[in-house]
């Protein structure tokens, strides 16, 4: 039959795994495709989070510029009509008031013509 060399034993050997099964490719060759896709796998990751993190940035801007819009909008608005009466009653108690204090002066003189203050009075 047949005789095999030790070296040709070792090759036929080298070409099988761990597991038993045959191997075909080598295993310099293996572990440059694992490198690859580690290295592959490290970038669409960083890609995927730094998407999910700037989709998230987004919803919360979202989010926070409609809770605020929302405030604004139906913010409790004071009664303009309430302001202008109570400014007009203001202006019309201050016109009251000149009116009585100029009444009260008048009736103070007897005569009611106006008081003269001059040089010649004592």
């Amino acid at each position: 039959m047949h005789k095999q060399t030790n070296k040709q034993t070792n090759q036929l050997m080298s070409n099988f795994g761990n597991s038993g099964y045959p191997t075909l490719i080598e295993g310099n060759i293996r572990s440059f495709l694992m490198n690859k896709l580690k290295n592959s796998h490290h970038i669409s990751e960083t890609y995927y989070n730094g998407l999910f993190n700037i989709m998230l940035l987004i919803i919360f801007l979202f989010i926070v510029g409609g809770y605020l819009m929302f405030k604004y909008k139906y913010k409790e608005k004071p009664n303009l009509a309430q302001k202008d009466f109570e400014k007009q009653q203001y202006i019309l108690s201050t016109i009251r008031n000149q009116q009585l204090e100029k009444m009260r002066n008048h009736q103070e003189l007897i005569t009611g013509l106006p008081h003269w203050d001059t040089e010649y009075s004592v």
